[in-house]
């Protein structure tokens, strides 16, 4: 996932060490957390998004990723749940599924053919003790 730190940081005319500093990090934690296509920066998003004016899931690109925001007007607090892996994981389930389906197929069919053993065996104890 990247972000849209720097971009929207330098449409604003804000020098990197002025948003460090207002973010209480480095300039060099400041760095990375624009360069970074990692999670890393979301601990820091609610500063970045109020010293940028600008809303949290705007600095972030999620690349047609879903994205639920959920800001809480009473304690000013963002929540937002990114979920980039819901195709794969619903793939990946349903690939479950049906090797869940196969294998319930050949139990069933092993069960019945146990079935068929045993019937054939009590039929065989029968004709011996009649």
């Amino acid at each position: 996932m990247k972000n849209k730190i720097k971009s929207i940081r330098l449409a604003k005319g804000i020098k990197l060490k002025e948003l460090a500093t207002r973010i209480n990090v480095s300039e060099s934690t400041m760095r990375r957390l624009e360069d970074e296509n990692s999670y890393r920066f979301l601990q820091y998003l609610d500063d970045l998004s109020e010293q940028l004016d600008t809303p949290p899931e705007d600095l972030i690109n999620f690349d047609g990723n879903c994205i639920q925001s959920n800001h809480d007007q009473a304690t000013g607090q963002n929540a937002i749940i990114i979920n980039n892996h819901a195709e794969k994981i619903i793939e990946q389930y349903e690939a479950r599924l049906g090797e869940k389906d196969a294998l319930i197929a050949v139990k069933d069919e092993l069960l019945a053919i146990k079935d068929e053993h045993i019937a054939s065996l009590k039929q065989q104890l029968l004709s011996k003790h009649s």
